[in-house]
């Protein structure tokens, strides 16, 4: 009887899993202390570069500057091999490694370089043996581009779309991901009526396994119960989410927080408050490297300190805002105020009322 198929032999690992995790740990442990270690050793075991990816992604919300830096390194490195694995693996990782590129220049908010890395990892997942799962992911991140560009429409009716595909591919944690995605632009779209309910089902227990997904969610039911002028609840929702963003290690989650509640205090006037949590918001942006939300703050910032009678360092914050702002097209739709703007901060003359416009385009958007 002629075989049907033939056996394959798979290479042999080089190392067991105590071995990888040792090694993978030591690697990971070298970049944060700010070595450069070789990655030859890593780049001879699929199950060791997979272990280094898991590593870095969990690092992603922490330090996505060294996320997107490792992970440019090693999609070169795989670039120039001529085989990775036994199979499908050099495509797999060179998918992977972009998609964590992506999305860490995503979080820094080089939204171009995003763009081309999305790209990058979609070309190196469409040559992988089941690549649906992984080109849903990549996006997901594209939707998330899109909100962040202020194309709330198009995400507030994609999102469910994707979600659907998630729940059929049976990926839980995505699936609500695009909840939340969803929730998020219909919020920001100028529907938060609509999004309140959204928002709540995330933050139910079912979703325990989520305290990202939950922290987030109850940060956006702040915003929009401050935005109501509701203190109480926004207050009762800020105590909610930071428990929830410190265990889910979301520092940039919990600099967000800190700028909203900044947003509180200057709404009820109380200006020194309001300027040391926009200045502690902006400290923490600068130490993950995330310029565009520097940027955004800082804004927040120099109206709070206009109204403080601090004219000087309201020009100061405005002038080191603007060169991102104009860079990374964050007012498109506010491009007269910020050219008065930048012309009154230059002048030493503050415009109260362009800085209003400006202030009130970022707000919409966060």
């Amino acid at each position: 009887m002629p075989s049907a198929g033939r056996l394959l032999q798979f290479p042999s690992r080089p190392t067991g899993r105590d071995e990888i995790e040792k090694i993978s740990s030591a690697y990971l442990r070298a970049l944060l202390e700010g070595e450069r270690p070789n990655q030859d050793t890593i780049l001879e075991s699929p199950d060791t570069l997979l272990a280094i990816v898991a590593g870095l992604k969990k690092s992603m919300n922490v330090n996505p500057s060294l996320v997107a830096s490792e992970s440019v390194a090693f999609y070169r490195a795989l670039g120039a091999r001529d085989a990775f694995g036994a199979f499908d693996e050099k495509d797999y990782f060179l998918g992977e490694t972009a998609l964590l590129a992506g999305v860490a220049y995503r979080i820094l908010g080089d939204r171009s370089a995003s763009e081309v890395w999305l790209d990058r990892a979609e070309a190196g997942f469409r040559h992988t043996v089941n690549p649906s799962p992984l080109l849903s992911c990549i996006s997901y991140q594209r939707l998330a581009l899109r909100c962040e560009m202020g194309r709330f429409d198009e995400v507030a009716e994609l999102a469910p779309l994707l979600a659907r595909t998630f729940e059929r591919l049976k990926m839980e944690h995505d699936q609500v991901k695009c909840l939340f995605l969803e929730a998020a632009a219909l919020r920001q779209g100028g529907h938060p009526e609509e999004a309140l309910p959204k928002f709540h089902a995330i933050t139910e227990e079912r979703f325990f396994d989520y305290p990202e997904l939950r922290g987030l969610a109850y940060s956006n039911l702040a915003d929009i119960h401050a935005e109501n002028d509701d203190y109480d609840s926004a207050t009762t929702c800020y105590e909610n989410a930071i428990p929830l963003l410190s265990k889910a290690q979301m520092p940039a989650a919990v600099a967000h927080l800190k700028s909203v509640v900044g947003d509180v205090f200057e709404k009820r006037g109380k200006l020194g408050a309001a300027i040391s949590a926009y200045q502690e918001s902006i400290a923490d942006y600068e130490a993950l490297g995330m310029k565009t939300w520097v940027a955004h703050v800082r804004i927040f910032l120099a109206n709070a300190l206009l109204e403080a009678g601090r004219a000087r360092e309201a020009e100061w914050q405005t002038l080191a805002a603007l060169p991102t702002i104009d860079d990374e097209k964050m007012a498109n739709e506010a491009v007269a105020a910020v050219a008065l703007l930048a012309k009154s901060a230059q002048a030493r003359h503050l415009d109260r009322l362009a800085l209003k416009d400006v202030r009130n385009h970022l707000r919409s958007a966060r």
